[in-house]
C-alpha cells in the first residue's frame, strides 16, 4: 500500500470515528424544502454521512412529511449526501435503477476482509412480493410514480435473501423520490436479524444543474435490529456507497471507500 492510500485511509478513520461519535442532539434533515443534513459532499468528493443510534436523539425525531414514513421507535439511522456528476438525464437514472440484474456486478469494500468483494451473490426483478416470481429487468417506461416494484437481493453475506418493496413518491425530469422496504425477513440460519419492515430507505436525487444531481440517502433500521447494526456499522456504509456509486455509473474503486 503507499503512503498517500495509507494516510487517506488513516483520515477516512478518523472521519468516520467522528460521525459515529456525534454529538447528541443533531438531527437528519431530509431535502424536503430545507437544507439537508448532513450537507452534500462536493462532486467528485467522497459522500458526507452521519449515523445515529435511537439514544443519540435528545428529542424523538419528527419526521417531515416527504418521509412518507410511520412514525415508531428504530435502533440506527444511516443519512449519507453527496453529488453525482454525469448524469445526463433522469431515464439515465430510471434505467440504472430498473436493471435489477446488474446490480449483481457491484462491488463494496469489505472492511473486516480489507479487499473488494461482490455486493451481492444474487439479484432480481419480481412480478411480485414473492420471491419465485421472477421477471426480467425494469424498463423506464414502466416505472411510475404511486406503483409498487418488487427484487430479489441476496447479499454476499452468511444471511439470507430478503424481497424489496420499492415505491416511487416522485419522478419529474429534475427529481427522483423512490423508498425501499425489505418486506420478508432476513436471517442468519434459522435466527432472525432484521424483520419485515426493519430496513427502510429513501433516496432522493435532484438536478442541481445540468449533468449535475444531489443525492441524499437516509436508512432506518428498526428497533430491535442491533443484532444487524451493532458493529457492523462500516459494512453499511460500504455497502450504501457502493450502491451509490453504481447509481452514478462510477468505477466502483475511484475513490476511497467510507469505512476502510
Amino acid at each position: 500500500m503507499s503512503r498517500s492510500r495509507l494516510l487517506l485511509g488513516l483520515l477516512a478513520g478518523l472521519l468516520l470515528l467522528a460521525f459515529l461519535t456525534m454529538p447528541a442532539g443533531a438531527q437528519p434533515q431530509l431535502p424536503c424544502d430545507a437544507a439537508a443534513l448532513p450537507d452534500y459532499a462536493p462532486l467528485d468528493a467522497p459522500l458526507a454521512f452521519q449515523v445515529w443510534r435511537s439514544q443519540d436523539l435528545a428529542a424523538p425525531w419528527k419526521l417531515p412529511p416527504c418521509a412518507r414514513w410511520a412514525e415508531r421507535d428504530f435502533t440506527a439511522l444511516i443519512a449519507l449526501a453527496g453529488r453525482l456528476g454525469s448524469v445526463p438525464s433522469l431515464d439515465f437514472l430510471l434505467r440504472r435503477l430498473g436493471a435489477v440484474s446488474k446490480t449483481s456486478d457491484v462491488v463494496y469494500w469489505s472492511h473486516s476482509r480489507q479487499r473488494w468483494r461482490p455486493l451481492f451473490e444474487n439479484t432480481y426483478a419480481l412480478e411480485g412480493p414473492e420471491p419465485d416470481l421472477r421477471r426480467g429487468d425494469f424498463d423506464p417506461a414502466e416505472l411510475a410514480v404511486g406503483r409498487d416494484y418488487y427484487l430479489w437481493q441476496k447479499e454476499n453475506a452468511a444471511i439470507s435473501g430478503t424481497v424489496l418493496r420499492v415505491r416511487f413518491h416522485e419522478i419529474t425530469p429534475d427529481r427522483l423520490v423512490l423508498e425501499q422496504v425489505n418486506i420478508t425477513e432476513t436471517r442468519f440460519l434459522l435466527v432472525p436479524l432484521l424483520g419485515a419492515g426493519d430496513y427502510e430507505a429513501l433516496i432522493f436525487l435532484t438536478r442541481e444543474r445540468d449533468d449535475v444531481w444531489t443525492y441524499y440517502h437516509i436508512i432506518r433500521y428498526g428497533d430491535g435490529s442491533d443484532a444487524f447494526t451493532e458493529g457492523h456499522r462500516a459494512s453499511l456504509l460500504n455497502r450504501a456507497d457502493a450502491q451509490y456509486r453504481y447509481l452514478g455509473g462510477l468505477p466502483p474503486d475511484a475513490a476511497e471507500p467510507l469505512a476502510p
